[in-house]
């Protein structure tokens, strides 16, 4: 099954994840991660997002999330990323001067157990 969130609010909602990504140049010496979003997740519905043995892909992933009613579940490690669809390096970053096509955000950490075979996050007000 891989990585999958399932929202258990009253409200659809978009997701953001980060894992680690040896194609990506790292910030610190071998910790290369990239950011991958927007996923759309309705009420009551459960999503996967990345597929495999997440426990042997990385143990340290992250995710956001902002729901339709404007809550959102967030953490310190801050990416700026388009307000579109996107899957990008986390040291790259995207910036942009026309207005609204990007946003900062900041992920939520996630420690998965190297044993960890599917990982099912749920996501509740």
């Amino acid at each position: 099954m891989g990585l999958s969130f399932r929202n258990d609010t009253p409200d659809g909602l978009y997701l953001a994840y980060l894992r680690w990504d040896p194609d990506c140049p790292g910030l610190d010496p071998g910790e290369p991660f990239s950011g991958h979003g927007w996923y759309r997740i309705e009420a009551g519905q459960t999503r996967e997002v990345c597929s495999g043995d997440v426990g042997d892909w990385h143990r340290w992933w992250g995710y956001y999330a902002l729901s339709d009613s404007g809550r959102y579940w967030a953490g310190q490690y801050g990416m700026t990323v388009p307000t579109a669809a996107f899957s990008q390096c986390y040291s790259t970053g995207v910036g942009t001067s026309e207005p609204g096509a990007s946003t900062a955000i900041g992920f939520r950490g996630l420690l998965m157990d190297d044993d960890y075979d599917d990982f099912l996050q749920p996501l509740i007000y």
